[in-house]
């Protein structure tokens, strides 16, 4: 593969990585302020008309007995600390990924410098809850840290500018400059 398409893969790739990103840290934003403003036994009350409803398969199946376990455990302080940690989370992440997107090369070491901090607070998760979704989430971030990685070398390689393959793309195909 010759230099120019490999640039244009690790920015496509960096790019559509960073804004999937970006959009799931929105969603966690939004998730915070949701926690936060509906009503503990509401929460508490929707999860056991879930279970006791057989949506879930029996009462006594896994998927059950563990939103069970979670909504007998869940307090009004519980569910703040969902909240905060929601909500800190996701604006970090979209303010660096807003300064990526805007080139900021101060952004490329503290975004790998958030998500590799957040992606080993993930592994303990993993460890302890075995959870295929925070599995997910912690492959997910890898990838991104990989085009954040490679898309930073670039960046840099070329004096602190981005090549705009889209854009490129857009006027060789209308012919405008």
């Amino acid at each position: 593969m010759d230099e120019i398409a490999q640039e244009k893969t690790v920015y496509i790739g960096f790019w559509g990585s960073v804004v999937l990103k970006g959009l799931l840290s929105l969603a966690e934003v939004v998730a915070s302020v949701i926690v936060f403003a509906v009503p503990t036994a509401f929460l508490t009350d929707s999860a056991t008309t879930l279970i006791h409803s057989g949506l879930l398969g029996s009462e006594h199946s896994f998927l059950a007995t563990q939103l069970l376990k979670v909504v007998q455990e869940f307090t009004r302080g519980t569910q703040i600390f969902v909240a905060l940690y929601l909500f800190t989370r996701g604006t970090i992440k979209l303010v660096l990924i807003t300064a990526l997107l805007k080139n900021k090369l101060w952004a490329y070491p503290w975004s790998l410098g958030v998500l590799g901090a957040l992606v080993l607070f993930q592994v303990y998760q993993i460890a302890t809850t075995h959870s295929l979704i925070v599995v997910s989430i912690t492959l997910f971030d890898l990838v991104v840290m990989y085009f954040i990685w490679q898309e930073y070398k670039l960046v840099k390689a070329h004096h602190g500018q981005r090549k705009e393959f889209f854009l490129e793309d857009a006027h060789s195909v209308t012919g405008t400059e």
